[in-house]
């Protein structure tokens, strides 16, 4: 009788070797996988390991050999440590592939404890634009490209110099920078600023304040989208909706409009996050979340809807103006698809399905005079998108190549001589724009943003790192990296002239970055 004891105890121990072993072979088949994303890592390993804890429990409690108080002691030990675990830590976020970042619960978020922001005395001239600005989004013409400046390599011999760096509200905002100002979002506890600050210095200008907050734990809180800035005046989405003109001297509201108002529609899951597009008499936005003509145009002085178009839901990206196919049109990445529409009247040229579930936040990338290149992250890759005009003024469209390759979760690509740079999963990529190969992988700079500034990348990493890589197709070369600022990095950079503006959530910095060549100084510009 008693083998047959001993013979019971052993197998019911083989059977927690069993299921550890199936738990390490599941968490391993998940992150050596080259199928599954690695933005999906975390989730399935966590998954994973928390089915194995529970059966391991039910093991124990059912089959181990141990009393009954011992075992009824391992079921009630784990919900206790989940009840004291979600009674004391407060989830914020995720960082690095999504890994979770954790704070206690009495800890008060970062935002609160910067005061509001105070304006100081200082004249503000929008109206005095200079070749060195950086008025939007992603640069002058939206595609992340900077000329005019020559970028030295050599930072070691010849560092970054700090011109300032301060505490600032939460969002995702980037800068848009005329002359010596610069403007962005942020948020301050329980209200929404468009601040205007002097690039030199770091003082501020002028404030706009929203009473409105929008919180979001996987997103984050506050703004996202970066103001436009032209012909003197700020135009700015905030996270809630509310689309503001300002005067750009004093940041006075000229007009607003509820964008979730106007199209009867609630806000996205993660927020408004377009930043406006102004050329000729309009400023387009995307409105709430909908899919009854959601891209609108307004008019830029008035702030009057002139016109509405598109039948998909809006993305997180931001509309372009490009001339394709002989059209001149915004080109807008949408929730399950990308359009073209005409400039003047919104009317729909053509529209591309790119069906999936997770959201799409990269800008779409004019190629050449027929062409559109469109990545996205979670496994949707990238895409080259042919443009042919038909006879009744309309373009067909068709797949160049698609490609897994290029998964461009918060972050942007840019193009150089017939080759892409961005941010594959995190790590620095080289696509070749004729068959969508990877010519090259470089160093994982994880969730962060780049700009092109001649022929270097400017890399911004998640941890709040700038570096300088050679944006060549023969191999990568990372010549320079210095640390900037701390904390989660999702924010784009903006350049003007040598001058870098980083950011995120927490804290801004300023830096004058060496060249080769001299450049325009701060007050200086041409």
């Amino acid at each position: 009788m008693s083998d047959i004891v001993k013979r019971r105890s052993s197998l019911r121990w083989w059977l927690l070797g069993l299921l550890l072993l199936a738990v390490a072979a599941g968490v391993g088949y998940v992150n050596f996988n080259p199928e599954i994303n690695v933005a999906f890592h975390f989730f399935f390993s966590f998954a994973i390991l928390l089915a194995g804890l529970v059966l391991a429990v039910i093991w124990f409690v059912f089959f181990a050999d141990f009393n009954l108080a011992v075992r009824l002691g391992v079921l009630v030990l784990p919900i206790v440590a989940f009840g004291v675990t979600a009674a004391t830590v407060r989830f914020d976020g995720f960082i690095n592939d999504n890994r979770p970042q954790l704070s206690w619960r009495w800890s008060p978020q970062p935002d609160t404890l910067v005061p509001e922001p105070v304006p100081e005395n200082i004249p503000v001239d929008l109206t005095a634009t200079t070749t060195h600005d950086f008025p939007r989004f992603m640069g002058t013409d939206g595609k992340g490209v900077v000329t005019g400046v020559n970028l030295a390599r050599d930072w070691t011999k010849d560092p970054p110099k700090q011109l300032w760096k301060q505490p600032i509200g939460a969002g995702w905002s980037s800068y848009a920078v005329v002359g010596n100002f610069a403007v962005t979002q942020e948020q301050r506890g329980d209200n929404e600023f468009v601040v205007c600050y002097e690039v030199p210095t770091g003082k501020v200008c002028w404030v706009h304040k929203d009473p409105v907050r929008f919180s979001e734990k996987m997103g984050g809180d506050g703004p996202r989208a970066t103001p436009t800035i032209a012909d003197g005046k700020v135009y700015v989405m905030g996270a809630t909706g509310l689309f503001h003109c300002l005067d750009g001297s004093d940041g006075k509201v000229l007009w607003t409009v509820d964008v979730l108002k106007e199209s009867n529609a609630p806000n996205l899951m993660w927020a408004k996050s377009c930043s406006p597009l102004v050329y000729d008499d309009f400023v387009v936005v995307t409105l709430g979340d909908t899919a009854d003509k959601p891209l609108a145009a307004f008019d830029k002085k008035s702030g009057e809807l002139r016109w509405r178009s598109g039948d998909d839901k809006p993305s997180y990206a931001s509309p372009i103006l490009a001339t394709l196919s002989g059209h001149r049109q915004v080109v807008v990445v949408n929730a399950q698809s990308v359009s073209g529409h005409d400039a003047v009247n919104g009317k729909q040229l053509w529209s591309y399905k790119w069906p999936g579930e997770m959201a799409r936040c990269s800008q779409p990338v004019p190629i050449g005079d027929d062409s559109v290149y469109i990545s996205a992250g979670y496994g949707l890759g990238s895409i080259l998108l042919k443009l042919t005009p038909t006879e009744k003024e309309t373009i067909t469209v068709s797949e160049v190549w698609k490609k897994p390759i290029m998964n461009t979760r918060f972050t942007n690509v840019v193009q150089r001589d017939g080759y892409v740079y961005g941010l594959d999963d995190g790590i620095l990529c080289c696509q070749d724009l004729k068959t969508g190969r990877s010519k090259w992988k470089g160093e994982r700079y994880d969730q962060g943003q780049l700009l092109l500034v001649n022929d270097l990348l400017l890399v911004v990493s998640e941890e709040g790192e700038i570096a300088l890589v050679e944006a060549v197709p023969d191999a990568p070369k990372e010549v320079a990296r210095l640390q900037v600022i701390q904390g989660k990095t999702w924010n784009n950079p903006a350049l003007s002239g040598s001058t870098v503006l980083v950011r995120n959530a927490e804290e801004a910095a300023c830096l004058q970055l060496p060249t080769a060549t001299t450049v325009a100084a701060l007050g200086q510009r041409p």
